[in-house]
């Protein structure tokens, strides 16, 4: 068979000649099966260090790929000692807290703070709805409260005092400002102790990126301690902070703190605190920490009230999670 040349008519080539001959004729052999070389599997496989024996690697070949097991991420050689990180890593961070338990709707202190408002006389809607599940779930309980029969220390609605509230539930009130969604996992009164939140190990020579979004609702108002604690030293931190009102949807605070002391607090009870902001009766608290640990150590965030009080702070179920980056 002759080569094919530009001024072959290629189309009668394909009809007229076997296929064999056409492989054969394209380098490819007669056989249907064409062989590439094997696969260096040696290649697949990088050596397993963790970030100390990183540091130590002083004959790596440049371009070389290992795997950091102390920060679970790739990283390449740019010298036979230098290195920098290829990829990084989200993880996401379960609230796994075990749920407060119920106090009477009395204790609540949700009429006495005014989040619960009295309504005009002959106002039939619901005022504060409990949800057991989602909010197309049924509904466990719904109040109604007018101005004849609000709710007071003096003169507490009959029954009504006495029924449990529930955490893992989620509520809708209902206010001159519309319709506040919120939901209790845990409630904190009369007690100044540190609620943890979660807490992660981190280990040196990565940057972490950790973000938590928390609802919490402040009955006393002004009275939100969040706890950030390193364990360990840094060579960098800082911590960006964002305060919505949730019921009336306005942005109260964003603000970056430049350090991030080995417990800094950080306190929403207005001007003799970093911020200088009050926390609201329903607040959403979105925060971001970056840090880059000089020696392991422990990451911990918590929440409090900043003095000791009756009326309580109902935190919701957080949501966490951590990034692994150069």
């Amino acid at each position: 068979m002759s080569d094919i040349t530009v001024s072959n008519d290629v189309d009668n080539l394909l009809k007229s000649q076997s296929q064999s001959e056409i492989r054969d004729n394209a380098g490819l052999g007669t056989s249907d099966t064409v062989t590439f070389g094997a696969l260096e599997t040696t290649q697949l496989t990088f050596p397993n260090l963790t970030t100390s024996e990183l540091n130590s690697v002083t004959d790596a070949v440049t371009g070389d790929t290992y795997f950091n097991s102390d920060a679970t991420q790739f990283v390449r050689f740019s010298s036979p000692s230098t290195y920098d990180s290829v990829t990084s890593v989200t993880e996401v961070i379960p609230d796994n807290s075990s749920p407060s338990s119920a106090i009477t709707l009395a204790n609540s202190k949700l009429f006495e703070s005014g989040a619960i408002e009295a309504q005009p006389a002959g106002n039939s809607d619901s005022i504060l709805r409990a949800y057991t599940g989602g909010i197309t779930s049924s509904v466990e309980e719904s109040f109604i409260w007018d101005s004849d029969n609000n709710w007071d220390n003096n003169n507490p609605l009959e029954g009504v005092q006495t029924y449990m509230f529930e955490t893992d539930r989620l509520y809708t009130l209902t206010s001159s400002n519309g319709i506040t969604f919120f939901d209790v996992r845990r409630i904190v009164t009369s007690s100044t102790a540190d609620n943890n939140l979660f807490t992660k190990s981190l280990k040196a020579g990565s940057t972490y990126v950790i973000n938590a979004k928390l609802n919490i609702a402040d009955m006393a108002e002004g009275n939100l301690g969040i706890d950030s604690n390193f364990t360990g030293l840094y060579s960098d931190a800082i911590a960006d902070i964002n305060l919505q009102n949730a019921t009336s949807k306005d942005v109260i605070t964003s603000s970056t703190l430049s350090v991030l002391d080995e417990s800094e607090l950080i306190g929403f009870g207005g001007g003799s605190y970093p911020l200088g902001v009050s926390s609201p009766l329903f607040g959403v608290y979105t925060l971001r920490f970056v840090i880059t640990p000089s020696t392991d150590g422990d990451f911990t965030l918590s929440v409090r009230q900043l003095g000791s009080n009756v009326e309580p702070l109902f935190i919701g179920k957080g949501q966490y999670s951590i990034t692994t980056s150069v």
